[in-house]
């Protein structure tokens, strides 16, 4: 509710404004002015240190943090998951290896790490060897069973890449943008999701 003394207040300075049209223009012209002047060394910030604002107890935590375990290392984690059986299956690595193709072709992805890449020493006539999970059971098909059996009971791989029982598997995707870039970040985000979808 307005009362008769707010009510006058505003009819006079309505009545002042229209009578001095050009003075009124001009103060808030310069009014616009003034507050634009520091307008060009403003900087828009999406980074991490960015969201803590001028807290410095948090900024102090997070300094802290990055301290005590390094920078961000730009990497998604994907889970990939069967309902029944295990992913140690030729068809599933394929699967598997079509979808890190996929992620590969995403801008803002560098690298990709999934379980039908890891690498797996073997004996090769006397010889130390590495050869991916994939290419193990797609070339010895016959002791594809005993290989995954080999897989699951490898304490370097389970459970960091995939769980006990096959049917769970870690995709890293190493990302090519600054991760404490929130605006580079979300783009490359939403497209692996796409992809993923």
């Amino acid at each position: 509710v307005m009362t008769t003394t707010s009510s006058s207040l505003f009819h006079r300075l309505a009545e002042g404004l229209l009578r001095h049209r050009a003075l009124a223009a001009a103060g808030f012209a310069a009014l616009c002015l003034g507050l634009l002047a520091g307008a060009g060394s403003l900087r828009v910030d999406f980074s991490a240190r960015a969201f803590f604002g001028s807290d410095a107890a948090s900024l102090a935590e997070l300094d802290a943090l990055r301290a005590a375990w390094g920078p961000a290392d730009g990497a998604l984690l994907l889970a990939a998951k069967v309902e029944e059986g295990s992913l140690l299956q030729r068809s599933r690595l394929r699967a598997l290896a079509a979808l890190d193709a996929a992620l590969l072709g995403v801008e803002g992805v560098r690298r990709v790490t999934g379980l039908h890449d890891l690498p797996l020493p073997v004996d090769e006539g006397g010889a130390l060897a590495f050869r991916s999970v994939q290419e193990l059971l797609e070339t010895e098909p016959a002791r594809a069973a005993a290989r995954a059996r080999e897989v699951l009971s490898d304490p370097l791989l389970v459970p960091l890449f995939v769980a006990q029982d096959g049917r769970y598997a870690a995709i890293a995707v190493e990302l090519s943008v600054d991760p404490d870039d929130i605006g580079a970040v979300r783009p490359v985000v939403d497209a692996v999701q796409a992809v993923v979808a």
